[in-house]
């Protein structure tokens, strides 16, 4: 009788679990800080993080990777290469020695409010944000944001880069959507890119996946943008990321335009 109660409460169980909906990753831990003013008020700049913008005239593309440095790999190193010479670049790091100390630092982009990210998607028609979840299986980007006809641009770009790469999928709520997200922030909103771990230790590793991305990414933007007329000048005298450069924020940077701010 026990026996026979025993497997049908097993049973039940494991019927419960198969047939729950999941994911295939997990999305991690609560966030301690909900702003920029709680984190900062604990945490020491250019000690456990560290902030890099450079505006670039006229300001129609801001790059962001507000979860870059150790927070969520590889994130900072993809925005820069995007941003390459002629688009802006904000990037918030996680300074922090030990990897797993860094997830601390990780503010959800609807919180998202460090005054010069705020200042700079303000006065920038479209914003482009790199982020990345843990999944490690599956070389997923999952799409999100508000401005549709550049999110179509990229993904088109991106399957012709690599069609390989899953596009959308399990992403759970991986959109971007809400209003107050920084990457909608920008005047005309932008694009969200989230990339699976899989895919960022595969791009770490294979340097013409690398560039072919992030080229797509780049490409894509801009035939996104004239699709809303935006009118895109020639910017000079930059500094330059490029694709040719993956660790060039490891590096000295010296243009003028370019600040690190330490509050």
């Amino acid at each position: 009788m026990i026996q026979a109660f025993v497997l049908s409460l097993l049973f039940s169980v494991s019927f419960t679990y198969a047939s729950a909906p999941a994911l295939p990753w997990s999305p991690g831990p609560l966030d301690v800080y909900s702003s920029f003013f709680e984190l900062s008020a604990v945490e020491r700049a250019g000690v456990d993080f560290r902030i890099f913008s450079a505006a670039r005239e006229p300001r129609s593309f801001l790059v962001l990777a507000i979860h870059g440095g150790g927070i969520e790999f590889a994130t900072s190193e993809i925005a820069s290469a995007i941003a390459g010479a002629d688009k802006s670049l904000y990037l918030f790091e996680g300074l922090k020695p030990v990897q797993g100390e860094n997830r601390r630092l990780h503010i959800t982009s609807h919180h998202f409010d460090e005054p010069r990210a705020l200042e700079l998607a303000a006065s920038h028609e479209l914003c482009v944000s790199i982020h990345g979840f843990p999944e490690s299986i599956a070389d997923r980007i999952c799409p999100g944001g508000r401005n549709k006809p550049v999110i179509s641009a990229v993904l088109a770009a991106l399957s012709r880069a690599a069609p390989w790469i899953e596009l959308g999928g399990d992403c759970g709520t991986l959109h971007g959507r809400h209003p107050r997200n920084i990457v909608n922030r920008c005047k005309n909103a932008g694009v969200q890119l989230e990339f699976s771990l899989a895919l960022r230790q595969r791009m770490t590793e294979d340097r013409a996946l690398f560039d072919s991305l992030v080229n797509a990414i780049s490409t894509g933007a801009g035939e996104g943008a004239r699709t809303l007329d935006l009118k895109l000048g020639k910017q000079n005298n930059r500094s330059a990321i490029t694709p040719s450069q993956p660790n060039a924020m490891q590096q000295k940077l010296t243009v003028a335009a370019d600040k690190y701010y330490i509050l």
